[in-house]
């Protein structure tokens, strides 16, 4: 072989034993990192707010006007939804770690052997999870042929239809989940505030315009009775037209304005308005006629959403946003916290205000 050949065949080899490697590699830090610099109850409290979220969006089914065949089928789902583990438990960790026995510069170690021995130590965790039934994997398992390549720092979490099923994806989530080991009672409303778009988005999606069809067991089935079906499938509609008259950006060259595609969007805005909602139900139990409190849930929710993207759009941007089944960030804030009742009590919103909705236009999915 030439020497050309000879490189690109040994550079071949690399690139295979290094594939999906910098993702792997992720786990460990992540869990390292978190081990170190969090409290003892970092994971304890995440799991607590899951809970928090879960069992408001039960009280919201059982005290909405709906009837009571749609009320047991839909506290059903939520009673057998899923969450995937938000954190490694030990024993689960233990098989993240890399048994080989490895050494560093100074002990005689070489940089590629210790990747390499981490890259046969994720192949041994993809083989062992070959068995394994899906919907009972734990987030951190390796899921780069099992769940169509989604990994746990693309995204903060998502919602699984068909195993009725809430990933929450913790090298994202840390970003905007805060370590409280003094039980500050404003960081605790900004990780109410924040997880409204993660925990309780994420739920939400179960009840979403396609999340509705499925069941608690992941099978499509009707849940609604005919007057629930309709009067949701009303609010649907609603959304989707609100949504159709959101301003989303404008091509100056062309002098057009663009506005969302309310259909495209609707399931994220019906997972971000519920999620919204449920959140502002869970600060109303723990603080209770407490409007500063309440004041400070919408800050933190708009907060995660901030962006210096500007309202030009280019036939790249364009493309891009409209391929987007979430609206642009600020559409994810304003339309959603101006169909709750509370914005305009707390920030003395009038009609003549740019974010006024009249109360008829108003969609509430469990306020």
């Amino acid at each position: 072989k030439t020497p050309v050949e000879f490189e690109n065949e040994v550079k071949d080899q690399l690139d295979g034993a290094f594939n999906g490697l910098e993702t792997d590699i992720a786990y460990d830090i992540d869990h390292v990192y978190t081990e170190t610099y969090y409290s003892k109850t970092y994971k304890s409290d995440l799991e607590q707010l899951v809970k928090l979220y879960i069992d408001q969006y039960k009280d919201a089914i059982s005290s909405s006007d709906m009837e009571a065949s749609t009320k047991k089928n839909l506290l059903d789902k939520a009673n057998a939804m899923k969450f995937s583990s938000l954190y490694p438990t030990e024993e689960e960790y233990k098989d993240l770690c890399v048994s080989d026995d490895l050494k560093n510069a100074d002990e005689g170690g070489r940089f590629l052997d210790t990747f390499l021995a981490i890259r046969k130590n994720h192949q041994h965790l993809t083989r062992k999870t070959i068995n394994h039934n899906v919907k009972d994997m734990t987030w951190w398992a390796p899921t780069k042929n099992l769940l169509g390549g989604v990994k746990p720092w693309d995204m903060n979490g998502f919602h699984d239809y068909y195993f009725n099923q809430v990933y929450l994806c913790h090298p994202i989530l840390a970003n905007s989940f805060f370590d409280n080991p003094d039980n500050s009672k404003e960081i605790d409303i900004m990780n109410i505030g924040y997880m409204a778009g993660t925990i309780g988005h994420e739920i939400g999606h179960a009840f979403d315009d396609v999340g509705c069809r499925f069941n608690s067991k992941g099978n499509i089935e009707n849940l609604w009775s005919s007057r629930d079906k309709a009067i949701y499938k009303s609010k649907v509609d609603k959304l989707a037209n609100i949504y159709d008259t959101t301003f989303a950006g404008c091509d100056y060259n062309k002098n057009i304005a663009y506005y969302q595609k309310g259909y495209d969007v609707v399931n994220e805005t019906m997972a971000d308005l519920g999620g919204f909602e449920i959140g502002i139900g869970i600060i109303k139990k723990k603080y209770p006629d407490d409007d500063e409190s309440l004041k400070k849930y919408y800050s933190y929710y708009v907060q995660q959403w901030l962006s210096t993207e500007d309202d030009h759009m280019d036939d790249y941007r364009l493309e891009w946003r409209f391929d987007d089944p979430h609206p642009i960030y600020k559409n994810r804030t304003n339309p959603i916290i101006s169909m709750t009742d509370d914005f305009y009590r707390i920030y003395n919103i009038k009609e003549s205000d740019a974010m006024y909705i009249a109360p008829e236009d108003r969609v509430k999915l469990w306020e």
